[in-house]
């Protein structure tokens, strides 16, 4: 049905793996890898603070949405 087969097959196989990949981030987000939520209760600022000197104002601690992962709910914005 296609007159370019190759190309047809080449759109399927992306679609697939962005399905896929979208897949797997909803899987790491709704059950997070124990590391990570460790790394999400020290915080930014406290991790940024232990940066090489090289690498210090690459972080901006400040900025975004404060967040945590309550277990069952998911990531929640914290009240300021």
């Amino acid at each position: 049905m296609e007159k370019n087969r190759s190309r047809f097959v080449a759109v399927a196989v992306q679609n697939e793996l962005s399905r896929r990949r979208r897949q797997e981030l909803l899987q790491s987000i709704r059950n997070p890898h124990p590391d990570t939520t460790d790394l999400a209760d020290v915080g930014l600022g406290e991790w940024g603070a232990h940066l090489p000197p090289e690498d210090e104002g690459l972080v901006d601690s400040g900025g975004g949405t404060r967040v945590r992962w309550v277990e069952g709910e998911g990531w929640i914005e914290e009240a300021e």
